[in-house]
C-alpha cells in the first residue's frame, strides 16, 4: 500500500479540522477563539506569514514565536504529526520542551517533519551551486540549536509510536562542508544517528541528513530499520559505499527520493561509484513504487552514462512512480530513457528542467563533428510522439521548467493518448501556448492543469 504523505492537503484535509496550517505571526489573543478547534486536531504545521514572498528575511530568533508555538501544543493533547521549520531552533524553546504537558501531548508523536523552508524554496528556484544559498545556511553549531535539539531527543525517548521522521536536508556554510568531507562530524550529528537508532523498530519512513552519510558502512550498518519503507537521501558523490550499505539492508523499501551533489573534491570516479550504485540498488529493489532522482548538474556526463545505463528500470516491475530533476546527461538520452521505462505500470511520471537546449533532446547530427563542436538536432516530434505512446496507465504527468522541449502537438497527442491522465503539471513551458492546453475534447473536464507558471 502507498504511503500518503503525512502533511498532504488530501490526507490533512479528509476530516474537518483533522490538520491546521498555523500562521506563527498570528497574536496570541487568536488562540483563544480556536482553542476548541485545537482539541481535536491531529497534523500541525507551523509557518510563517503563507502567501508572502519565499525569498522574504524572517527572523527565527524572535521569542514571541516560541511562545506562540508552545500555546498551541498545550492545546492539542491529540497532536500526532508536528511539522516545523528547523530555524526556529535558533531560539530558547524551553517553553516547549520543559513543558509537563506539552511532552505528554507529544507522547502520542507518530511523524515529525524538521524541513529548512528557506533552503528547500531557494533550492527549487536557484538550483544546489547557487552561491545566494549561504544567506539561508543554519549553523547546527549554534548553542541554541544543540540545546534545543537535545532536549528534543530527550522529549521523543517517550514516543513509543514514532514511524516518520523528516530532518532537514541542508547544505551547510563552507568551513563546515569542509570539515564534513574531512570526516569531522559535527557532535549534533551524534543525535541525529541516535534518535535513528532509538526507533529503528517503529521507523517507517525516514529523511536522512547530509552528513549523517558521513558515517562509516560499518556504522550505518548499526541502524537497520526491518519496517522501513520510505526513504529521503541527500548525499555528497563521495559517499556512495555508505548509501550502498544503507540501502542493502534496507530491500523492502517501496519509495525512495535521492538528491546526489558534488562533493568538495568531486571527481570522475565519484560519480562513476555513485551511478553504478544507483542502478543496482533499484535494479534489485523488488518492492520499490517510486524513485525520485535529482542529480549534480554534470554528474551523468561523468559518470559515463550511455544508452544502455537506464536499462536497470525495465526490471523494476513494482514501479509506478518515476521522477528525473535537474538533469544533464548524453546526447539523445532522453530517448533512452522513456524507452527502458515500465510504461504500462507507471502512474506518475515527472520530466522536469529538461528543456531542448540540455542535451536530454538532442542528439548528434550526422554531419557533424564530435564533442565540444558537434553539431546536434532537435528529437524529431514524431520520435516524441511514439516515445509517450505507450503510458496508457498514467495518472499524473509533469512538465515544470522544460522550455522549449514540449509544444502544442505534444500536448495534444498526451490529452489523445493517454486515457486515464488525470492531472497535468506544467511551468516555464515557453513552445507551449492555451491553443495546446484548452483540449480537443472529454479531456477538457477530465484532467486537472496545473502549475501554470512562466506561461504567457
Amino acid at each position: 500500500m502507498e504511503i500518503p504523505h503525512l502533511f498532504d492537503k488530501k490526507t490533512v484535509m479528509t476530516q474537518t479540522w483533522l490538520g491546521i496550517q498555523i500562521d506563527v505571526d498570528l497574536p496570541l489573543e487568536v488562540l483563544d477563539k480556536i482553542r476548541h478547534i485545537l482539541q481535536n486536531v491531529q497534523f500541525i504545521s507551523f509557518v510563517t506569514r503563507p502567501g508572502e514572498s519565499e525569498m522574504r528575511d524572517v527572523d527565527f530568533t524572535r521569542q514571541s514565536y516560541g511562545k506562540f508555538i508552545a500555546s498551541v501544543l498545550s492545546s492539542t493533547p491529540k497532536c500526532t504529526s508536528l511539522k516545523m521549520d528547523i530555524r526556529f531552533f535558533l531560539q530558547n524553546l524551553s517553553s516547549i520542551w520543559c513543558s509537563s504537558i506539552i511532552r505528554g501531548h507529544l507522547k502520542n508523536l507518530e511523524a515529525l517533519y524538521l524541513p529548512h523552508g528557506g533552503l528547500e524554496n531557494q533550492i527549487k528556484l536557484y538550483g544546489t551551486n547557487n552561491p545566494l544559498l549561504l544567506s539561508w545556511k543554519i549553523n547546527f553549531r549554534h548553542p541554541e540549536f544543540a540545546r534545543n535539539f537535545e532536549q528534543l531527543a530527550k522529549v521523543l525517548e517517550t514516543t513509543p509510536r514514532l514511524k516518520s521522521l523528516h530532518l532537514t536536508k541542508y547544505l551547510a556554510d563552507k568551513n563546515v562542508r569542509e570539515n564534513l568531507q574531512q570526516r569531522q562530524i559535527p557532535p549534533i550529528t551524534t543525535s541525529f544517528l541516535d534518535l535513528f537508532q532509538r526507533h529503528h523498530e517503529t521507523l517507517v519512513e525516514v529523511s536522512i541528513p547530509l552528513d549523517v552519510w558521513k558515517y562509516s558502512s560499518e556504522e550505518l550498518a548499526t541502524v537497520i530499520m526491518p519496517h522501513l519503507k520510505s526513504l529521503t537521501a541527500v548525499v555528497y558523490c563521495d559517499v556512495a559505499v555508505q548509501l550502498q550499505s544503507f540501502l542493502r539492508h534496507h530491500p523492502k523499501l517501496e519509495q525512495l527520493e535521492c538528491r546526489v551533489l558534488k562533493s568538495l573534491n568531486f571527481d570522475r570516479q565519484q560519480a562513476i561509484d555513485m551511478w553504478e550504485v544507483i542502478k543496482r540498488r533499484c535494479s534489485a529493489a523488488a518492492y520499490l513504487k517510486k524513485l525520485h532522482l535529482e542529480l549534480a548538474e554534470g554528474f551523468m556526463y561523468w559518470s559515463g552514462a550511455n544508452d544502455e545505463d537506464w536499462n536497470f528500470l525495465e526490471g523494476m516491475r513494482s514501479l509506478e512512480d518515476f521522477q528525473l530533476g535537474s538533469y544533464q546527461g548524453s546526447l539523445g538520452s532522453g530517448t533512452w530513457l522513456l524507452e527502458a521505462l515500465p510504461r504500462n505500470q507507471l502512474k506518475r511520471l515527472s520530466l522536469n528542467d529538461m528543456g531542448v537546449e540540455k542535451s536530454f533532446w538532442r542528439y548528434c547530427s550526422p554531419e557533424g563533428g564530435e564533442g565540444p563542436v558537434a553539431v546536434t538536432e532537435e528529437v524529431p516530434l514524431a520520435t516524441k510522439l511514439e516515445l509517450f505512446r505507450g503510458f496508457q496507465n498514467l495518472k499524473r504527468l509533469s512538465f515544470r521548467h522544460s522550455w522549449n522541449a514540449v509544444d502544442d502537438d505534444v500536448i495534444q497527442f498526451i490529452f489523445r493518448e493517454m486515457n486515464c491522465l488525470e492531472e497535468l503539471e506544467v511551468s516555464h513551458c515557453f513552445r507551449l501556448t492555451d491553443v495546446g492546453l484548452a483540449g480537443t475534447g472529454p479531456e477538457k473536464e477530465r484532467v486537472s492543469i496545473r502549475k501554470l507558471q512562466g506561461q504567457s
